[in-house]
């Protein structure tokens, strides 16, 4: 049935292609991308290892230039959940695949935007609050481009975690974001943001600058701090940087990323259940790690290892990613059957 599923979207999706090209190859234009991850996870705390996969497709269509179409289809059961165990479970290989995000976005004279329907969590350093990336909040969200930065106000819904089709959740007006980015000097970027959820607010910081040690030697040096109405607090602090070519002045394409997480005991992770598993309570100690195989694929590893105070909420990860554009395969495919 999910099969089903992916087939009818990648159909209609070349039909909407064929469309462009063949009735007025100016009115749609069609931008479409996909990733597909693998991954050996182990937890130490109940001796497992599971072999995962993540499927994520994203078509935008900008119609004749006056509005874009994006709807984004994924793996996964739930907001927090965008992988299938397809080894090492308990249950065997059940696919899934879900419109999670379907959305209009509008852009008015450059520094104005506005998007309605069922958006994904906002992008940047906070990314809303540590929330799963592939998750969802159904409402508004607009963009305003000021002298005192990018100011993105998002409103809307964000629950019924476990049901990730668009066309089947509940809506119930529960979330706000007022997010302000700023970059200062083309090195240091700075965001601040106030977050309401079910009428608890969280107060939100985060910094990255890049110290440049030599032209070609810099490091990403990072903070983020949310803090809660309802007492607690969760910090992080790290680097990030090509730590050959820090040493050796030679680029490896290696990124690793070093940081130290402390969330607090009254941080209370049940009143955000939609965070994700990045944030656990306790001291944790973070290594993140990614590279490319193949560029010429768009094929790269990651790594990425979670050791925590307490054992049960440690986990170690490595897998591979492949990126897929869509418009490239069907261009070449178009070109074979051209005279």
């Amino acid at each position: 049935m999910q099969v089903k599923k992916l087939l009818l979207l990648l159909g209609g999706w070349c039909m909407v292609l064929n469309l462009n090209a063949e009735v007025n190859k100016d009115y749609f234009k069609v931008d479409a991308k996909g990733t597909v991850v693998t991954r050996a996870l182990h937890l130490p705390g109940s001796d497992q290892t599971k072999g995962e996969s993540s499927v994520t497709i994203k078509l935008v269509t900008d119609v004749n230039g006056l509005f874009k179409v994006v709807a984004i289809a994924g793996s996964g059961d739930g907001f927090i959940d965008s992988w299938d165990t397809f080894a090492g479970g308990d249950d065997g290989y059940h696919p899934t695949f879900n419109l999670r995000n379907l959305y209009v976005e509008k852009q008015f004279a450059e520094k104005y935007k506005v998007q309605f329907g069922a958006l994904n969590p906002e992008e940047g350093i906070l990314r809303s609050g540590g929330f799963w990336g592939t998750g969802w909040i159904d409402g508004l969200r607009t963009k305003a481009e000021t002298s005192y930065g990018t100011v993105a106000i998002t409103l809307g819904s964000l629950g019924d975690l476990e049901e990730p089709s668009v066309f089947s959740r509940d809506v119930e007006f529960n979330y706000v974001e007022i997010k302000v980015s700023k970059k200062f000097f083309e090195s240091l970027l700075i965001e601040a943001a106030y977050e309401n959820l079910n009428d608890i607010s969280y107060a939100k910081i985060g910094v990255n600058y890049d110290y440049e040690i030599a032209s070609d030697r810099v490091v990403k040096l990072i903070l983020e701090y949310i803090s809660s109405s309802d007492g607690g607090y969760k910090s992080v602090v790290g680097i990030e940087s090509d730590f050959y070519q820090l040493i050796t002045g030679k680029n490896s394409d290696v990124k690793i990323r070093l940081s130290w997480q402390h969330v607090d005991e009254d941080f209370d992770l049940s009143q955000r259940p939609a965070t994700s598993f990045w944030t656990q309570p306790g001291e944790t100690l973070v290594v993140e790690a990614s590279g490319p195989i193949k560029k010429d694929w768009d094929l790269s590893w990651y790594a990425q290892f979670r050791v925590n105070e307490t054992t049960k909420n440690s986990y170690y990860i490595v897998g591979i990613k492949k990126s897929i554009d869509f418009n490239k395969i069907w261009n070449k495919g178009k070109s074979l059957f051209q005279p």
